[in-house]
């Protein structure tokens, strides 16, 4: 008999996530697979419930946001197991979600991923930690600093209202008052001179709703896709929204393009830096590397 895991946040979505693993429960057992029930209680539960699983569970349906999937998927690759993560999306942004094509509604969802099929895809390694989608530093760094600050404080109850309005009232003051740094940058080896004022070094396309600031970023082509952008941060930064807004590659008058397979991201100060739109507190350097196809995930299927 097959095993398979439901592990959900019961904070997601509002409350909605245990009757959503029901459901997931339900499907899988209708299907003659063996199921575990597991919730996570606070924040790095989902590696550490991913650990205790047995090498023998083939598929992992995580119900939640990109926070909960990426502590899983670490959880999974730490352990050396095979199974295939599959995300039932109940978080802001859903970014994995987005990038896989996965139905956003997760009633919606759950059907499409117990009959979808599992691919390999890229993941990145920084500083020791995983990462799925993005890493940034710079303005959207600040950004997700300033809201994890305000969800926590006066914004709690806004945000569980409408979170996107919150973000454009944040994001906002962070532009009239940004931490200015200017970023050291190591490509594969190789310098890019010059002076930089933020960095996004993508796995995936996908940034935030469905932006998309390294449209050529691809999870299973095994590179990197990186965006400097050079000084002028209020006109820059805005521009570079705008873009990424469109799904627009940055112009050169704007930013350093390229692409790699390992990163080095340094300042003389410390400085924030972002996750998968998630803050990540504050580091002096980050070391990014890209591991290839190491990571299943569940797609829909054809």
């Amino acid at each position: 008999m097959e095993r398979a895991c439901v592990i959900y946040n019961p904070v997601a979505g509002r409350g909605r996530a245990p009757r959503l693993a029901e459901l997931v429960e339900q499907g899988l057992q209708a299907s003659g697979v063996a199921v575990e029930v597991m919730a996570t209680e606070q924040a790095g539960d989902g590696q550490r419930l991913a650990l205790t699983l047995s090498p023998d569970v083939r598929r992992i349906f995580v119900v939640g946001g990109d926070g909960t999937l990426r502590e899983v998927a670490s959880g999974v690759l730490t352990a050396g197991s095979a199974a295939a993560l599959a995300h039932i999306p109940l978080g802001n942004a859903n970014v994995v979600a987005r990038e896989l094509g996965v139905p956003l509604d997760p009633e919606a969802a759950i059907p499409v991923l117990l009959n979808g099929e599992a691919e390999s895809f890229d993941v990145l390694e920084v500083n020791d930690q995983l990462v799925l989608a993005m890493v940034g530093v710079g303005y959207d760094a600040q950004l997700a600093a300033s809201m994890e600050s305000a969800r926590s404080g006066f914004g709690r109850n806004w945000y569980r209202r409408h979170g996107d309005s919150l973000y454009g009232v944040v994001g906002a003051c962070c532009l009239l008052k940004p931490e200015l740094r200017r970023f050291d940058l190591v490509a594969d080896g190789e310098v890019l001179y010059g002076e930089f004022t933020g960095c996004i070094v993508s796995n995936m396309r996908t940034y935030a709703k469905g932006w998309a600031p390294n449209p050529e970023a691809d999870p299973q082509d095994g590179l990197l896709n990186y965006s400097a952008l050079k000084p002028g941060l209020f006109p820059t930064t805005v521009l570079s929204l705008l873009a990424a807004a469109r799904r627009r590659a940055l112009p050169s008058s704007l930013a350093t393009c390229g692409t790699a397979t390992d990163m080095l991201i340094s300042a003389g100060n410390p400085f924030h830096w972002q996750a998968d739109g998630d803050a990540m507190g504050l580091a002096s350097e980050l070391r990014i590397h890209l591991r290839s196809k190491c990571l299943r995930l569940i797609v829909p299927g054809c």
